[in-house]
């Protein structure tokens, strides 16, 4: 034999032995890199449990599986949040590197393991760091996964689980607005305004109950979303106002609008709905923000906190059937995230529950957009203040309480912006204002009147939001207050130019 052609026989015969080598790995041939196999986004079912809560929830949601290196994955569950619809508690971004991945099986049937893996990540301030235990399987495109999240703050543990297929393409719009609302009824003499996620619409002094349960919105949304109730079908309105949800085309991503009505310039307090459930469950005043959803919070993460009564609830009105009591709480406090003293606040406006936590002076949202020139606001009140007055924790033996009722008008350049607690009256978009504060005791419902005073000339072709403010403790933004100071308040109106 040749010395060429024995060189050849023993080339060929070392391919064969690395080749055979390489084959014994299972991966008959195909990718060596495990994370290769398994990248992709993965819809499902997913189930969230939190124990401490009695929580127990399943729906739609995506995880992300990307390489981070070979035989190598990164997890991320995006925007993560639990409760009830609307009021949500933020978690935030899940994300877990360089978990292990071994496969067993052959290469058709391979079963891909995410080994188990414990991290500490920092998530949103209501929830803290926690420690994420997680461990999971790939087979033929099926992701099955456990994620524990343990020592979280206020919550102590959530437990999920998931199953989803990978999609074949990650294109489906997460987008779900309101973007118009119309009637075509008489009764409705003031088309809706979408402001955020309340939307309010102005119906004829003369309606009647009767008159308002069978309107019919066209309501134009999202491409690709849904919406429930559906456009152009009868709407039930008579009892107060109606939750319609936006629906992603993705099926996980959703916007909850109040649609709320009122006559025009004219607050009863008439209409309350409710809202929430189990330590969340209250009653809410129609086209009114309030701090409940805050209390909520405190009474669904720090049940063995507080679990007393809302802080706005509906009394006896001075005229019709219902009138507003805003009430100063004591919520106990507890480090630097539940305050002693919650005062009672009642707003036009929204309530942001989701910033308690991280920016608690942007919960309040003052103010709705107001297309006239507000000069008054009237109304009816009674006042008693608490017996015993704090400064945060601390009890001040000399302070008295008073409420405070004030309305402020203030130019915007968009829809989106808004002024919180801590500017409201100081910002120089300020145009117009007016306050009323007093400590002494009203014990019969007793007129009041706040006439706005301009400091720059109103503009009819300039945007504004126009917010009035009822609170029981006149410095409840500061924390301080007394708790049991009672404001009553009701047939508010808004006389305009």
């Amino acid at each position: 034999m040749s010395r060429k052609i024995l060189c050849l026989l023993l080339s060929v015969a070392s391919l064969g032995m690395f080749s055979s080598c390489k084959d014994e790995g299972g991966n008959g041939g195909g990718p060596t890199d495990l994370s290769q196999q398994i990248v992709g986004v993965y819809k499902g079912d997913m189930r969230v449990e939190v124990p401490l809560l009695s929580y127990d929830r399943t729906s739609l949601q995506k995880i992300y599986l990307t390489s981070s290196g070979e035989n190598l994955a990164k997890l991320e569950l995006r925007d993560f949040s639990f409760g009830l619809p609307g009021e949500e508690i933020p978690v935030g971004d899940i994300v877990v590197e360089d978990i292990d991945l071994k496969a067993t099986g052959d290469a058709e049937n391979a079963t891909i393991t995410l080994e188990p893996k414990t991290v500490t990540v920092t998530l949103s301030p209501e929830i803290g760091s926690a420690q994420v235990a997680i461990n999971g399987t790939v087979v033929a495109g099926k992701l099955s996964l456990t994620i524990n999240v343990s020592e979280a703050l206020a919550v102590d543990r959530v437990n999920v689980t998931f199953s989803g297929d990978k999609m074949a393409s990650d294109n489906e719009s997460t987008e779900a607005l309101m973007t118009t609302m119309t009637f075509d009824d008489e009764i409705v003499v003031g088309q809706p305004v979408i402001d955020g996620t309340n939307v309010l619409f102005y119906v004829a002094d003369t309606a009647k109950a009767e008159h308002l349960t069978a309107l019919v919105p066209t309501i134009g949304i999202s491409a690709g979303a849904t919406v429930s109730p559906a456009s152009d079908t009868e709407v039930d309105f008579s009892n107060g106002s109606v939750r319609f949800t936006v629906t992603a085309e993705d099926g996980i991503h959703y916007t909850i609008y109040t649609v709320g009505w009122q006559r025009k310039g004219k607050y009863d307090f008439e209409q309350w709905t409710e809202t929430g459930a189990g330590n969340a469950q209250r009653l809410d005043p129609d086209g009114w923000a309030s701090c409940n959803a805050a209390v909520a919070l405190i009474r669904q993460l720090f049940p063995t906190l507080y679990s007393g009564d809302f802080p706005v609830v509906p009394v006896a009105g001075h005229s019709g059937e219902y009138a507003a009591q805003i009430t100063t709480l004591d919520t106990k406090g507890q480090g630097s995230m539940i305050p002693k003293v919650t005062s009672g606040t009642v707003f036009l406006g929204k309530f942001n529950a989701g910033k308690g936590m991280s920016a608690p002076m942007e919960t309040t949202e003052f103010g709705i957009l107001y297309d006239q020139k507000p000069l008054s606001v009237t109304g009816y009140y009674k006042y008693k203040a608490g017996p015993e007055y704090y400064d945060n924790k601390e009890p001040m033996p000399d302070g008295k309480d008073s409420m405070a009722i004030s309305a402020v008008l203030y130019e915007v350049e968009s829809e989106t912006e808004t002024l919180y607690g801590d500017n409201i009256y100081t910002s120089d978009k300020v145009v117009a204002s007016a306050m009323l504060s007093s400590g002494e005791e009203v014990a019969e419902f007793t007129p009041f009147e706040l006439k706005l005073k301009y400091v720059k000339t109103y503009n009819p072709e300039a945007m504004y939001k126009f917010a009035v403010i009822f609170s029981s403790s006149k410095y409840g933004a500061l924390y301080q207050g007394a708790p049991g100071s009672v404001l009553t308040i009701d047939d508010v109106e808004v006389i305009s130019e």
